[in-house]
């Protein structure tokens, strides 16, 4: 199914985190939603672009997968040559947004975001071709109940569709990072503007009551895409991958 490009299953990307034993080299780690694994579509495996143009089909297990014991999250350790695949990593070491980060640099509602994931229905068929959304940040993290988990996401103001689930969320800001710095604050390492802000996991529905053309009320309720896309903040995934046991970096 994953070689054929059928429209079935979510998106993903991939985290580099840098060794501490050895100089230069880095952990790769394929970061989902749960729902995306363990849900009615089960899709475990990876599809990857080569560098020769062609797709590969890492043959991943629910096994394989470790699940966030309260996010709609999981994650693999996975062996990668970069040199084959054609893959942009995401650098935990450094574009992971922080709650520290988030202060610092006054990033919040209104801020210009874009995600990039599957369009399930335009995909490229038998070769990955990722779409991109544009978007803003409209509420800062707390917990929401969404189909009776609660979970502490963002929310952004995007249409999230089916296929988008697992997609990374970054945050932009299109002028010099040290000017959104706090007054007072010491100038950043790095005059950074683009960060994770986090992963895409659902897309709330707005509801409305179905009437008759008469004007009777019935007990029926109509969903619409409400343009908020709910996103698990990206120090969540982080500090599961660094204080999760069963990660080994």
């Amino acid at each position: 199914m994953a070689q054929q490009g059928l429209p079935a299953g979510g998106t993903g990307f991939i985290a580099t985190i840098p060794s501490e034993r050895h100089e230069g080299e880095f952990y790769p780690y394929a970061i989902t939603c749960k729902h995306v694994i363990r849900g009615g579509a089960a899709s475990p495996i990876m599809r990857l672009n080569t560098r020769s143009g062609d797709v590969e089909a890492l043959p991943l297990a629910p096994a394989d997968w470790y699940d966030h014991p309260d996010d709609d999250l999981s994650v693999a350790m996975v062996r990668l040559d970069f040199a084959r695949y054609e893959i942009a990593r995401v650098d935990a070491s450094d574009t992971f947004l922080t709650p520290a980060e988030l202060d610092a640099y006054n990033i919040g509602i209104g801020d210009d975001t874009f995600t990039v994931g599957r369009f399930i229905t335009h995909d490229g068929g038998e070769i990955n071709k990722p779409c991109a959304r544009f978007g803003n940040i409209s509420m800062m993290p707390s917990v929401v109940n969404f189909e009776g988990h609660e979970q502490e996401c963002f929310m952004v103001e995007t249409r999230a569709l089916k296929g988008g689930s697992g997609s990374p969320v970054f945050v932009h800001f299109m002028f010099d990072p040290s000017f959104r710095r706090k007054p007072g604050l010491p100038e950043p390492e790095r005059r950074q503007n683009t960060w994770l802000l986090g992963l895409s996991f659902a897309d709330f529905p707005y509801q409305e009551d179905v009437v008759t053309r008469e004007g009777k009320e019935t007990d029926y309720l109509a969903e619409s895409n409400s343009g908020q896309m709910a996103v698990i903040p990206a120090w969540r995934i982080l500090d599961f991958i660094l204080n999760d046991e069963r990660f080994v970096t």
